[in-house]
């Protein structure tokens, strides 16, 4: 499952702004699915509020303070037993993703993000 940008507290992601990239409501309904189903099994997510099925808006938590885990490397290029520290923890989390049968499909270092401390990962 692709987790839609969980940089801003109201993705301005819509229907309109979509067409022709295959989004819809059924897929707006499954990122939403997936963030709560790795909630229930203890993966930090970002909060989500609601979403709108009207313009395939989906409303969550801000996270403008977190940066990507791509960024975060390219940063600490040097800095390899935190790397592998990072790498263990995704290692970890994806485990876990699979084990409960939920599948990212496409998955980079672009598409996961760092809390302020460089500690918690968010996988979207």
């Amino acid at each position: 499952l692709l987790f839609l940008s969980l940089v801003c507290f109201f993705c301005s992601i819509s229907n309109s702004n979509l067409q022709g990239t295959g989004f819809n409501v059924c897929h707006q309904f499954q990122e939403v699915r997936a963030i709560k189903r790795c909630k229930k099994i203890g993966i930090k997510t970002p909060e989500v509020y609601g979403s709108d099925d009207s313009t395939g808006k989906i409303f969550m938590e801000d996270l403008t303070k977190a940066k990507t885990l791509r960024d975060h490397l390219l940063e600490h290029v040097h800095d390899y037993s935190q790397q592998m520290g990072l790498m263990s923890k995704i290692g970890e989390i994806l485990g876990k993703m699979h084990s409960n049968n939920i599948i990212h499909g496409d998955l980079t270092t672009s598409n996961m993000m760092l809390d302020e401390n460089s500690e918690i990962i968010y996988i979207y």
